[in-house]
């Protein structure tokens, strides 16, 4: 079942993702890095208009490495979309599932 993301940021998670609430939002990458680490944590990619996008475990580290780090964005007050590659980023969440589950999602803005 796919689920389109009508607003960002992101209010609530849907369902097939569990019950969830918001821990922190602009999470920087020493955060991230330390939950990837640390948990067996689910990446979600959230871009407005589209699917959530749950990255698949065999491309998760790819992803983040590649995709993500570079294009992370901690300052939520000014965000200059000219200063990463590709002139687009991700702010990053920390969302915490009622079964102790940690979900790190990753809204695009571009």
């Amino acid at each position: 079942m796919m689920i389109k993301v009508i607003n960002i940021p992101v209010k609530k998670l849907p369902i097939p993702f569990g019950e969830a609430h918001l821990v922190l939002r602009g999470i920087g990458e020493s955060r991230a890095k330390e939950i990837i680490r640390h948990t067996k944590a689910k990446i979600i990619l959230a871009d407005a208009g589209l699917d959530f996008e749950l990255v698949n475990f065999r491309n998760y580290y790819d992803i983040f490495k590649n995709e993500i780090t570079p294009r992370i964005c901690s300052d939520l007050e000014c965000i200059e979309l000219s200063r990463y590659p590709g002139n687009y980023c991700y702010v990053l969440s920390e969302w915490l599932c009622e079964k102790g589950e940690i979900i790190i999602l990753a809204e695009r803005y571009h």
